[in-house]
């Protein structure tokens, strides 16, 4: 099955400096990294569930509570100021949680709950136990999924991995004044790391005891005094854990890479534009595993009275169903292969009483799966 979709959007808006009646809404087209003032504020530090080692700092010396930053509706405020059900995740607390992806998401936000399937497309996410479980492409989630400004095509896109990402926002509720109805149970709202005012490089790697590695990094820096880029990566290698005694081998494993740069300008006073562009690709071995069978007597694929169907058991021979089963037994290697790209333009232009904002993404999203639809080493079906 292979699925193509594209997208083109673009969109202006007028942001004006006054008190906001609406839901919340997306990433303001400002500075999404850590040193990003509020207007009109003193310096504060980064947004998230708790303080950084920063801002705890800052309270230690003033005596008083460490400010959190929020940008839910389209600028950043104080999320004391903000009347709507945020969690807000900064970098620091996602590395310190090792949040790779979506799904590890609910570690650190109750509220937001994540079911995995064997095939993406089939993968749900919910807010506050609201969400949408279909198996159509065409059909509209209930918690949209933003990233820089722009809204994935699906939801399966936001499992291929989280990187260089300067902050999360899961907004709990409706949002659909501000995001349309495809976010009636709410938001998760991901902004990237901006090119930053000084020059840096990280590089990152994590090994895991169930045979997972991953390694990240980023490098970025001004090139010039309106001219700032910034380059990331990520690589993930998560062996199988599932035995197939048909053929020898380890099955559900997954495999997933990524790339992004970004060129922040400031060509003129007041006017600031960013260019993203970032692709990735994830793959996986979405493989079941029979936990109970009624009886040895048990057929597939029956249709009475034209044919009685295939006995099963031949079909998993060595196979023990049961909770604790990591066997199976396939003629068809399972494969899921998700691959997309997505280009984004953000230009800001500062009217003095208000903020000029256009934004434009183009994404494409591919999803090519395969498996072996009667599950069994026997020859009857075998889907791809």
């Amino acid at each position: 099955m292979q699925r193509v979709s594209l997208l083109l959007a673009s969109a202006a808006f007028i942001g004006l400096a006054s008190p906001a009646f609406a839901q919340a809404g997306q990433i303001i087209p400002a500075d999404s990294s850590p040193d990003a003032q509020i207007p009109g504020e003193p310096q504060e530090a980064d947004q998230g569930v708790g303080a950084n080692a920063q801002a705890q700092a800052v309270a230690e010396d003033t005596g008083q509570l460490a400010v959190i930053v929020v940008t839910a509706q389209k600028r950043a405020q104080r999320l004391q100021d903000v009347p709507v059900a945020v969690t807000a995740l900064t970098a620091d607390t996602l590395q310190a949680r090792g949040i790779n992806d979506v799904a590890a998401v609910t570690r650190a936000v109750p509220s937001l709950t994540v079911t995995q399937t064997d095939i993406p497309t089939s993968n749900s996410i919910n807010i506050r136990g609201i969400g949408t479980s279909a198996f159509s492409v065409g059909v509209e989630p209930a918690v949209a999924v933003i990233l820089d400004d722009v809204a994935l095509l699906q939801q399966a896109q936001a499992f291929s991995g989280l990187s260089d990402v300067a902050r999360l926002e899961v907004l709990r509720g409706p949002q659909g004044t501000l995001f349309g109805k495809g976010a009636s149970a709410g938001v998760i709202n991901i902004a990237s790391q901006s090119a930053g005012s000084k020059l840096e490089a990280v590089l990152g790697t994590q090994i895991t005891s169930d045979h997972e590695f991953r390694l990240d990094g980023s490098v970025a820096g001004p090139v010039n005094d309106w001219l700032g880029v910034r380059a990331n990566f990520f690589v993930t290698d998560r062996k199988g854990y599932i035995r197939n005694l048909a053929g020898g081998s380890k099955l559900g494993g997954e495999e997933s890479s990524g790339a992004r740069v970004r060129f922040d300008l400031d060509p003129t006073p007041g006017l600031n534009i960013a260019l993203i562009a970032s692709t990735s690709r994830n793959t996986t071995e979405p493989t079941k595993t029979f936990r109970y069978i009624e009886s040895p007597d048990v057929r597939i694929f029956a249709v009475p009275p034209f044919f009685s169907g295939n006995l099963l058991a031949p079909g998993l021979v060595g196979v023990t169903p049961g909770a604790g089963n990591y066997d199976t037994s396939v003629n068809v290697r399972p494969r899921s292969d998700s691959r997309q790209s997505l280009y984004i333009g953000r230009a800001t232009l500062d009217l003095g009483f208000a903020n000029l904002v256009s934004v434009t993404g183009y994404q494409e999203w591919k999803l090519t799966t395969g498996e072996d639809t009667d599950l069994t080493s026997l020859a009857s079906v075998a889907g791809n």
